[in-house]
């Protein structure tokens, strides 16, 4: 009896180690699959980027992760560029895909504009807008007026395309009363529409109309979340991104915009290259403008 047990015990030990070995064995092919996959992947990944390159003529391959890892993404669409404004050369060393808003008619609008391409940045034009009945602060090179007739509206954008080179869509730049008005929006979105351009509401009022018209246009809109630089402090710029960081993992996106010039600068840059590596830690990819509207409207 006590023979047969031992049997039964050698035998039950013998199995249990059969069966450990054998998924053991096969739980280290799955992880050589796994890697190779990864890799394969990864190969892939680092192709597009090329590809990308040679496509938009950037000398630039942005870092970036596959997309399984991560659980939102964050645009940051930077302001003000044309100007030679504090803080241009530095954002321009930011190691991660990022769009920036050229003002066009400035003196320095091309050569920002060509210099971020060639760099592989993604480049919109900062369309200047009324923002106060008769008043022409902060739009020294002309903007868009409520004062004006539809082919002069249709005609100032059609020229802002041709000052700034490589843009790819449009937002607005101050426009509280402009932005809030229906006819002089349904002429900007006209051209952008035939332009086939995308358009980033700044949101510079609540009465904003122009998120409302582009979808009736059906031109790709999206509303920013956050401004990062109302105030210059590092501490409140970095507030800013983690309250950017916060509306992305909501809602899936969102976009922060930041300026060079007075408002953020060099700050920002500063601010923006320091917290990149937590956004990516809470699992936000950084992406360009464009890759947001190519998921909202795929």
């Amino acid at each position: 009896m006590k023979r047969k047990k031992l049997i039964v015990g050698i035998g039950l030990f013998l199995l249990v180690v059969f069966t450990y070995l054998i998924l053991d064995y096969f739980m280290r092919i799955s992880i050589q699959l796994a890697r190779i996959i990864d890799s394969v992947e990864e190969a892939e990944i680092l192709e597009e980027i090329k590809e990308y390159g040679k496509i938009q003529g950037g000398a630039r391959l942005f870092r970036v992760e596959e997309d399984k890892k991560y659980r939102a993404k964050v645009a940051f669409l930077i302001d003000d560029f044309g100007n030679n404004g504090e803080g241009t050369a530095e954002m321009m060393t930011i190691d991660r895909p990022v769009t920036f808003a050229v003002m066009p008619f400035m003196k320095y609008s091309k050569r920002d504009a060509e210099n971020a391409h060639k760099k592989g940045y993604e480049v919109i034009i900062h369309l200047p807008m009324e923002t106060r009945k008769n008043s022409m602060r902060g739009l020294a090179a002309g903007a868009i007026k409520t004062s004006q007739t539809d082919e002069e509206i249709k005609s100032f954008v059609v020229d802002a395309f041709k000052d700034v080179p490589h843009a790819v869509g449009a937002n607005n730049h101050m426009g509280v009363l402009a932005s809030s008005d229906r006819r002089v929006v349904e002429a900007v979105i006209s051209v952008l529409k035939t332009k086939n351009k995308y358009i980033v509401d700044s949101k510079t009022t609540p009465k904003s109309v122009i998120s409302e018209i582009a979808r009736k246009h059906e031109v790709p809109v999206i509303e920013m979340s956050v401004f990062l630089d109302n105030e210059k402090s590092p501490e409140t710029i970095k507030r800013q991104i983690n309250l950017l960081a916060y509306s992305a993992l909501k809602r899936g996106y969102a976009i922060g915009i930041g300026h060079v010039g007075p408002l953020g600068g060099s700050n920002t840059a500063k601010m923006i290259k320091e917290m990149i590596p937590e956004l990516e830690k809470k699992g936000i990819k950084i992406v360009f403008v464009s890759e947001l509207m190519k998921d909202k409207y795929k």
